[in-house]
This record gives C-alpha cells, structure tokens and sequence, in this order.
C-alpha cells in the first residue's frame, strides 16, 4: 500500500506567525492567540455567543521533513515523493503544505 501524510510546513508555519488577530464573523468577534511552546503551535480561540463565554485550543507538533523520514523509518516505510502543496509542487522550505508519499521498505 501507499501512506499519504498531509501536513503544515513548519518552517513556513514559524515564519508566518500571526501572534494575536481578530476576526468577526456572523456578527461574532472572535480572538485568535498563537504561540509556539515546546515546538508545538498552540492556537487559541475565545468569543462570546449569546451572553456565554468560549474557548477552544488546538495544539499541533511542529514535526519537519527530517522527523517524518525518521519516524516512517522506524516502521518500515521509506518517502518516495514530497510536495509542498495541492497542485503537486516540489517541497520547499518556503512551500505551503509538506505532503508525503510513502510505502513499505521491501
């Protein structure tokens, strides 16, 4: 079979950072905090909806290209293509995406 990972280019993802914004939507203003701790992104999201107060975290592992190889190694499976975006583009430090294809070491 064939493994196909999709995930965030880290490198891009420290690059571009947007600490703190704000966006409003349906009439809701909603507060977006990054931060990076641990070499994970950490994104928070406050509002209110209605008189109630929300929050959400999401937390993701800023793994790179090396780590993927390593951790595909480990279970037998080697990369055979990376790209770095939807239209198949070579992967970059700067790309989008970093999506891998990988299959089993015979």
């Amino acid at each position: 079979g064939t493994l196909v990972i999709d995930f965030l280019n880290s490198q891009k993802v420290i690059a571009d950072l947007v600490a703190q914004e704000s966006k409003i939507i349906d009439g809701i203003n909603f507060k977006i905090t990054r931060k990076i701790i641990d070499n994970q992104i950490i994104k928070e999201i406050n509002f209110k909806d209605k008189g109630e107060t929300f929050t959400f975290q999401e937390s993701v592992k800023l793994l790179t290209i090396i780590d993927f190889k390593l951790y595909l190694q480990e279970v037998g499976l080697k990369v055979m293509h990376t790209f770095g975006n939807y239209n198949l583009d070579e992967f970059q430090e700067n790309s989008d995406r970093l999506i891998i294809i990988a299959k089993k070491i015979e």
